[in-house]
């Protein structure tokens, strides 16, 4: 047969007609794949696949920072494919991303400080200061915060392992430092004695940068000489050693208790973190007890349900107290997303002394605990067991209730006997900071993002993983297009020798 016969064969130009329409079409089909992987890659069209939607920015974030136009950058020190690599990068990346996608005011940028390490330098504080690929720099104007990767998580203290993303508080607290400008005030009192500064005395305490990272614009205030602004909502009194002057003080024509209930009145709140073992403050608590608050002397040991501190270099066995959730009442709401996790993460208070909560006569003022102790505690004074096997509260929150124009309208007093309890709020493994900031939710505040709840990592966490992904990737790109490659060549074998 020659090769004139050859080409006008039928079974030839069928066969031939088959492979070149198989090796177009996979061809296509490559090229096609290719190109939507670039533009994934470059736009990343999907949503959050993660079951609680991690990296997902919420709605409460988007009415916080909806007013704010200043320009904010997110810097990151890696560049997107070394980010992408690493799963907890990755989340802090991908929230980014979010922030971007909804604000125009917002851009993401990426360096690599391994090929341009002194691109990073204005961001060191101090010789000391660690910046390294997984740090990340939300910068705004002349102002900046520098985060550590941890910084985004929260960990158990049971196990020592990440259980909760925490990236969109932390971003959002971070872009309403650098651009608000009408912040709401919180106050901490300062001329009692109070803790305002850390142990170190060079910066201000945790409870202190727990307020700045909720939202607020924090401040000094003497009460005896200065007026509170009508823009406070909060005022903060933290372990203070001396008595605040009481309304029988003849001495003093508007008193700080005075001052304290007329803020109360319009519609702000207070905080106190007491310790009445150590003190005596009878105007202060002559003023809690209106609120149904009363500090009862001594010290809550409870050995089966605590943790070993040690606190200015003195360890206390059984006095770290781990602290039970109750399940109803006004308090049990401040605590509902901690509760209601699979494995709840502890709360420590430490040193604490009980809380009495009393009858009010005031009908439009309720109290209930936000924290109390596990049956069978036990209250400790002079050294000597006073009373056994009973419960105690550790926590408070009292609310006043007022009705204007049809709109019920809120004072809450939270307090708690434990000075201590702030000594916890920068560890990761414990509550406390959630509880603070659940808290601060709870006493209605403006443009807070306490709104912001961290979101749960679990071990099914993903509805897809990232190997999944890349599996189906890889099919996509080459798995179909090798099958079709294999069905045409079946079929012009099968013509072949038909």
């Amino acid at each position: 047969m020659n090769i004139r016969n050859i080409i006008h064969n039928k079974k030839f130009r069928y066969g031939t007609f088959s492979v070149v329409f198989t090796v177009v079409v996979v061809i296509l089909i490559i090229v096609l794949n290719v190109i939507a992987s670039s533009l994934y890659q470059k736009y990343r069209p999907n949503g959050d696949m993660t079951k609680t939607d991690l990296y997902t920015l919420s709605d409460a974030s988007k009415e916080i920072l909806s007013d704010i136009t200043a320009p904010v950058r997110i810097i990151f020190c890696a560049m997107p494919d070394q980010l992408e690599a690493k799963e907890s990068m990755r989340y802090v990346y991908y929230s980014a991303l979010e922030y971007e996608k909804a604000f125009d005011n917002i851009t993401v940028e990426c360096r690599d400080i391994y090929t341009n390490p002194t691109s990073m330098d204005k961001y060191k504080t101090s010789q000391a200061t660690q910046i390294t690929q997984s740090s990340v720099v939300i910068e705004s104007g002349t102002e900046f915060r520098l985060f550590a990767l941890q910084a985004f998580y929260k960990t158990s203290s049971e196990t020592g392992k990440v259980f909760a993303y925490d990236g969109e508080m932390k971003i959002t607290s971070a872009i309403l430092q650098l651009t608000a400008s009408d912040m709401p005030i919180a106050y901490f009192t300062n001329t009692h004695g109070e803790s305002v500064e850390s142990a170190s005395a060079t910066t201000h305490s945790a409870l202190w940068t727990t307020f700045e990272n909720a939202g607020f614009d924090v401040r000094l205030l003497d009460l005896s000489t200065e007026e509170i602004s009508p823009d406070a909502r909060i005022i903060v009194i933290n372990n203070p050693l001396y008595d605040f002057s009481g309304r029988a003080d003849s001495a003093v024509e508007n008193s700080e208790i005075e001052k304290l209930d007329n803020f109360l009145s319009d519609y702000g709140s207070l905080v106190v973190f007491r310790d009445p073992v150590l003190v005596k403050l009878p105007n202060l608590d002559e003023y809690l007890e209106e609120w149904g608050v009363q500090f009862k002397n001594g010290t809550i040991r409870d050995k089966d349900h605590s943790i070993s501190l040690t606190l200015g270099g003195m360890p206390y066995s059984g006095y770290g107290i781990v602290a039970m959730y109750p399940e109803s009442g006004l308090g049990s709401s401040v605590l509902s997303a901690i509760r209601d996790l699979d494995a709840p993460p502890k709360t420590i208070v430490p040193l604490a002394a009980p809380i009495v909560m009393l009858d009010i006569m005031d009908s439009s003022k309720d109290i209930s605990p936000i924290l109390t102790t596990y049956p069978g505690a036990n209250l400790e004074s002079d050294g000597k067991t006073v009373e056994e096997g009973k419960q105690y509260n550790l926590m408070t929150l009292s609310r006043y209730t007022r009705v204007k124009d049809n709109t019920e309208f809120y004072s809450y007093v939270l307090a708690c006997g434990s000075p201590y309890y702030t000594s916890m709020l920068e560890s990761t493994s414990y509550a406390n900071q959630d509880i603070l900031y659940s808290a601060i939710r709870a006493m209605g505040k403006e443009k807070v993002p306490a709104d912001i709840d961290f979101k749960l990592i679990s071990s099914e966490a993903l509805d897809i993983t990232e190997a999944e992904q890349t599996q189906w990737t890889w099919l996509l790109i080459f798995g179909i297009p090798f099958v079709i490659a294999v069905i045409g060549v079946i079929v012009y074998v099968r013509r072949k020798h038909s």
